[in-house]
């Protein structure tokens, strides 16, 4: 029986299609190696420059501060101040 719009037999193709679509990708998608335990590593994608200077602390972003009005002004770094141990922690906070 066909609908007489043809809207929703329209809808209906563009979901098949779009499952389509992922099945297909999923197929060619290369298999997890890195996990152990055959999961997929989950993408990070950006969050941009606000959020991530929402999220670091005061400290840090003084460090940035001091980093980019040093490459700006060319100044030479005066390594008494440890701009590049302070640099190395912002991006390594961990070690």
């Amino acid at each position: 029986m066909a609908h007489t719009n043809g809207e929703p037999g329209m809808k209906r193709l563009e979901e098949t299609v779009s499952q389509v679509k992922q099945v297909v990708s999923a197929s060619l998608r290369p298999l997890p190696t890195q996990t152990g335990d055959g999961t997929y590593i989950a993408d990070k994608s950006p969050t941009g420059l606000v959020q991530d200077i929402r999220h670091m602390d005061p400290k840090d972003i003084d460090t940035i501060l001091d980093a980019v009005k040093d490459a700006i002004t060319g100044s030479s770094i005066d390594d008494r101040d440890y701009l590049m141990e302070r640099v190395i922690q912002v991006c390594y906070p961990s070690l």
